[in-house]
């Protein structure tokens, strides 16, 4: 985002969170994009594909110059990612906001210009969040508005990395390298003869990245695929298995690994293995455990949605997806620790690009739950208590069913980390200890053989 703005540039992205940013050249949503509506620029051989580009200006003059920090408040009532529906639903019927005249859009469009107008009325956020709490039961809105203050937070935090460190993104370079060999490999339009007479596509790609505190420019080659793969325009009509061979190949990891696996998880836990093999900074068993905690989210909120299920399992789901609710909302200690924070940055870039190669192959994994598979305070909040008293059992001892698909998720991943992860702490630092003083002295008893000579 900082270095779109720094640019000039828009942004382009499937994540709907940027459309409250403030970007001073807008964010085009990828799905706006006429892909196969390639234009020609009058007079000239310049193409262009058309699209949206959605300015945050814009809608805030719209909405009666609306204040811009409304717009987190916003995002967390309307899109339900971090809260409950039935507390949005308590505040939204009882307020009322006006739904306009029925259209082919839907009744959620006009729910959301609703929000948006009642929103408009207020001078900033702190204002706007005393009025929804007058709408809600005295004995919740404590702790509703804690929540609420936490997931709007979300939405105004930047990745934190370790400075001192290689930057985050370095670590998911292959797979990037892969995206831009499909990329590169695009079938001219039939009968155009301006583009045959074009020289061919580069195969080195420009990358701007952190280098310490600087940010350059580097070039990176794209990579060599079969032939398979030679036709950007075709890639659709590989079969599914052809598609996830190339996915998987590129995250390093095997199909049988997966196979235990609930398909919305498949893609995070192939990018979670292929990250383990590659991060900079070496994921400590701490991080593991966290980020795996932090997947069973998902997968609870729909038993506990479900209350068939739940009433089957006695409500263990329930009370673990409070447990886990209650740890991201703790405030975080003092200090940050800093290759925690770097970690879970390299784990983001590996999920990153691994969804847009995922996308770019048309899904041959499942697309994940994304509001419910990754924060940042959660992991953070885990660590620290895995560090102290807490344990992995402790923590799933009400849930028996999340305990199994931890152990799913934790044993496919095993299989992948390195061996040391898993040694009892101290054991590690110990056997680097004793290997050193080995080394020393096979020296002093060479050194000794030379005196003697």
């Amino acid at each position: 985002m900082t270095l779109a703005n720094h640019w000039n540039c828009p942004v382009l992205s499937s994540d709907s969170d940027f459309c409250i940013f403030d970007l001073k050249s807008g964010f085009c949503p990828l799905n706006s994009f006429q892909w196969r509506n390639v234009n020609t620029v009058k007079g000239t051989r310049d193409h262009y594909i058309p699209a949206k580009c959605f300015s945050l200006d814009a809608l805030c003059r719209h909405f009666g110059h609306m204040n811009k920090a409304l717009l987190p408040l916003f995002a967390v009532l309307c899109g339900n990612d971090h809260i409950n529906l039935p507390i949005v639903e308590t505040f939204l019927s009882q307020v009322r906001p006006p739904l306009g005249a029925p259209s082919s859009k839907g009744r959620r469009h006009h729910r959301v210009l609703g929000l948006l107008n009642w929103l408009s009325c207020f001078a900033d956020p702190t204002e706007a969040l005393d009025n929804v709490l007058k709408h809600l039961p005295k004995k919740s809105r404590a702790s509703v508005e804690e929540l609420l203050c936490c997931s709007m937070e979300e939405y105004l935090q930047s990745q934190v990395e370790n400075m001192q460190r290689i930057n985050a993104h370095r670590v998911s370079l292959p797979i990037r390298q892969v995206i831009y060999g499909l990329l590169a490999n695009v079938s001219p339009p039939s009968g155009d003869m301006a583009w045959n007479r074009q020289p061919l596509q580069p195969r080195a790609f420009s990358e701007v990245e952190r280098i310490n505190k600087n940010i350059k420019t580097s070039v990176v080659d794209a990579a060599e695929l079969p032939k398979d793969y030679s036709d950007l325009s075709r890639l659709t009509e590989l079969s599914l298995a052809r598609r996830q061979m190339l996915l998987l190949e590129t995250l390093k990891v095997k199909q049988a690994i997966l196979d235990p696996i609930p398909p919305a998880l498949k893609l995070p836990i192939a990018v979670s293995c292929y990250w383990v093999q590659h991060s900079e900074v070496k994921a400590k068993l701490q991080h593991l455990q966290a980020l795996l905690l932090g997947m069973l989210l998902g997968p609870l909120h729909t038993t506990i949605n479900s209350p068939e299920e739940e009433a089957l399992r006695g409500g263990g789901a329930k009370m673990l997806y409070e447990e886990l609710q209650r740890v991201k909302a703790q405030p975080p200690g003092q200090g940050l620790d800093l290759d925690a924070a770097h970690v879970f940055c390299q784990w983001q870039s590996c999920l990153q690009m691994g969804l847009y190669l995922n996308q770019l192959l048309s899904s041959p994994l499942p697309e994940p739950d994304l509001p419910r598979l990754y924060s940042g305070r959660l992991v953070h909040g885990l660590c620290r208590q895995l560090l102290t008293a807490a344990s992995v059992e402790s923590l799933l001892g009400a849930c028996p069913e999340a305990q199994q698909l931890y152990e799913q998720l934790f044993n496919a991943m095993r299989s992948y980390a390195p061996a040391e992860l898993f040694l009892p702490k101290g054991k590690s630092t110990s056997k680097k200890k004793k290997t050193k003083e080995t080394r020393q002295q096979l020296v002093k008893e060479q050194s000794g053989d030379c005196l003697g000579c």
